[in-house]
């Protein structure tokens, strides 16, 4: 096997179809039939402890979604230190062709020993093309999608909550962002949720439009690309979300990056 690569391919683990599907916004976008072809193209895989977690093939580390099984698992970005645990995945923006936020580069180790299921970004693509509404509204998304970093801080930079930052912070702050994408109705945050200074994240919505709900079923607001949500529970300035935030029920997939509270201590 390759040194540092996911290894010792293991008997089949019992898993929830439906839970593999939940793991991801994407998943759950795609018609069904799609899902049951994607289903079966996911390996299994057990990686000791202290073993990088990287699909790797030809000595090359292959473009993939991780799904966390069983075990436990830990990113170090050099930045910050991101923890991952059973029913969390990895590198899903990998499927779409986007390349990992600083926030989620670093090497991802096994902490304990793990049963990993993983879905290669060349099998999700290859599946698609016999789903071509799905492959068209994927192809839509990606492309609406700008993961430029230098974009990235523009918009973070523009928006009200960092406007009147300088540009040197907001580069800081943009060491510590990650992907986080929605399916239509997913919430971001629930309103009432506990907010704690320097853990509660805060995200920049990129791509589709979300609700801002003051209770359930009754939206405030609407907003799309180029806001940030959630700040004020990221700086400790309030105890609990008055609000909540929710991608809009006839939209399609929605993309934004989390930004944890903590980066703003660290950028400080």
């Amino acid at each position: 096997r390759d040194a540092g690569s996911i290894c010792f391919p293991c008997e089949k683990v019992p898993h929830s179809h439906m839970e593999l599907r939940n793991a991801s916004a994407i998943f759950r976008v795609v018609s069904t039939d799609c899902w049951q072809v994607l289903s079966t193209r996911f390996k299994d895989a057990y990686v000791e402890a202290g073993e990088e977690i990287a699909p790797v093939q030809n000595k090359a580390v292959v473009p993939s979604l991780c799904f966390v099984t069983q075990g436990k698992a830990q990113l170090d970005t050099g930045y910050a230190t991101r923890h991952l645990q059973s029913g969390d995945v990895f590198g899903e923006a990998s499927l779409l062709g986007l390349p990992e936020l600083c926030g989620g580069q670093g090497r991802l180790l096994a902490i304990s020993n793990c049963i990993i299921q993983t879905l290669r970004t060349s099998d999700f693509v290859e599946v698609l093309r016999h789903f071509p509404e799905d492959q068209q509204a994927i192809f839509r998304f990606s492309q609406s999608i700008d993961s430029d970093a230098k974009q990235m801080c523009r918009l973070l930079k523009g928006s009200a909550v960092f406007c009147d930052c300088g540009f040197a912070f907001v580069a800081l702050v943009c060491q510590h962002l990650t992907w986080s994408l929605m399916a239509p109705g997913d919430l971001l945050f629930q309103r009432g949720e506990k907010c704690l200074a320097d853990e509660s994240p805060m995200f920049l919505i990129i791509s589709g439009s979300v609700d801002v709900e003051v209770a359930e079923d009754a939206v405030l607001r609407s907003t799309e690309a180029g806001e940030v949500l959630g700040a004020s529970g990221a700086i400790g300035s309030v105890e609990y979300r008055a609000t909540g935030v929710r991608a809009c029920c006839t939209g399609g997939l929605v993309a934004t990056v989390r930004i944890p509270g903590a980066a703003l201590e660290v950028a400080f």
